[in-house]
């Protein structure tokens, strides 16, 4: 309830919309032969037909997975190490309770 100075008072309410469900993709990372130094999606919800490219500045795919569970190592599809450096990455998704797809793609930086 709110009040002006003139004492007239009114119900006021308003909704504050949450959202359920995040995808979040890190900014930089470092590789390593350990697990979590790879470059992966944190999801809140399972996901469906998720796909994931990675190209360097030159716009050559350096990365493709469809696994959600296995992140970039920064090695290139031949096995070599990627110089450090800015890479794009394009993720393509579809969330399994309602089957819509859905697109997000970003920058992030490869530390060595």
């Amino acid at each position: 309830i709110s009040c002006n100075r003139y004492k007239c008072c009114r119900d006021t309410s308003f909704c504050i919309p949450v959202k359920t469900f995040s995808l979040w993709f890190p900014n930089a990372f470092t590789p390593s032969l350990e697990e979590n130094n790879r470059f992966k999606a944190v999801c809140s919800q399972e996901l469906t037909d998720y796909e994931i490219t990675i190209y360097n500045r030159q716009g050559i795919l350096v990365y493709l997975s469809k696994d959600i569970t296995q992140g970039w190592d920064g090695n290139d599809l031949h096995g070599s190490p990627c110089p450090q450096g800015a890479y794009v990455y394009f993720c393509r998704y579809a969330m399994t309770n309602n089957g819509t797809y859905y697109e997000v793609h970003g920058t992030m930086t490869l530390i060595r």
